[in-house]
């Protein structure tokens, strides 16, 4: 049985661009799977993501990025790590839970949450951001 889960492809850019990225599903079974790093970093307040998908306003505390050619907005910390582990020659394919999980759709996200301790594992490296 496959057990997948999403990856973003970090757009390369100058530090001062604006942050944009994709996400793809791989299969962690799949030996030959794309190489990933994941991203542990602190969450910071709750927001309510459904509402602002909705609205696709900005919200007090969250920056914008681009995901999949949508605005989208995460947490001051996520948009500090992106723009710091994003790279200004190449793609950085991560694992970021905020964004590679569907935070709206409760029965993925139980899956998926069952399974961090995998996508940690498989991932090459593990990248760790406590804030500027």
């Amino acid at each position: 049985q496959p057990r997948w889960t999403r990856v973003l492809k970090l757009e390369p850019a100058k530090p001062c661009m604006p942050i944009r990225c994709s996400l793809m599903a791989i299969d962690l079974n799949d030996n030959d799977h794309v190489p990933y790093e994941a991203i542990s970093y602190t969450w910071g307040p709750y927001y309510d993501e459904y509402l602002e998908e909705k609205t696709q306003f900005w919200s007090p505390g969250k920056k914008m990025i681009q995901c999949n050619k949508v605005r989208t907005n995460v947490s001051h910390s996520l948009w500090d790590a992106l723009r710091r582990f994003r790279r200004t020659d190449a793609v950085r394919i991560l694992w970021a839970d905020a964004l590679c999980i569907n935070q709206v759709n409760e029965q993925e996200k139980s899956q998926q949450v069952s399974m961090i301790h995998v996508i940690f594992r498989k991932a090459f490296h593990v990248l760790i951001w406590i804030g500027n």
